[in-house]
């Protein structure tokens, strides 16, 4: 009887939840749902489009490049560059060079929103933050750090040229 009455109530909170979520779906007015309709249907089985997992339309994407002042240094200097196929594009994998270990937070930071600029050149800034004090290190391996970023064929195939910009050098990779 216990065992029962746990499995009718657990069942009820499912279907309560289910109902939650169609009513979220169906109540959304004009907004965001019908921009997901055009831009891309939302799936019978998935949220609807006042919850989470929802993809944004183009038009909300476009309008949230805002640009973001980055603190963080530009590594010292970039050893070498290199571009790596993959079945959706390229990944580009970067090696840099440092005076002491502890650099941490190390990315490839696209300039102009990751979009080719009118020059057709892809631009990476190559950033870390910077270690205080930072362990001086007796081998050249440990004073290296490593980024990569994917870049996908559509954008890949507009630009001439990818540039990884650092502190003291930059390195370009030309197609």
């Amino acid at each position: 009887m216990t065992q029962k009455l746990f499995s009718t109530a657990i069942i009820g909170a499912m279907l309560a939840s289910c109902s939650v979520f169609d009513g979220a779906r169906n109540s959304s007015g004009g907004s965001a749902g019908s921009s997901a309709g055009s831009g891309g249907s939302v799936g019978s089985g998935s949220i609807g489009s006042g919850s989470f997992g929802n993809k944004r339309s183009e038009e909300e994407i476009g309008a949230a490049k805002t640009a973001v002042v980055d603190n963080r240094g530009l590594v010292p200097v970039i050893k070498s560059a290199k571009l790596d196929r993959t079945k959706d594009g390229y990944i580009l994998r970067v090696i840099g060079g440092v005076d002491r270990t502890g650099y941490y937070d190390v990315e490839l930071v696209a300039r102009n929103f990751g979009e080719v600029n009118a020059d057709g050149a892809l631009i990476y800034d190559f950033r870390a933050n910077v270690p205080n004090p930072g362990i001086d290190v007796p081998t050249e391996r440990s004073k290296e750090i490593y980024a990569g970023v994917f870049i996908p064929i559509d954008i890949y195939l507009v630009a001439s040229t990818i540039s990884v910009q650092a502190l003291q050098n930059n390195l370009r990779v030309t197609r």
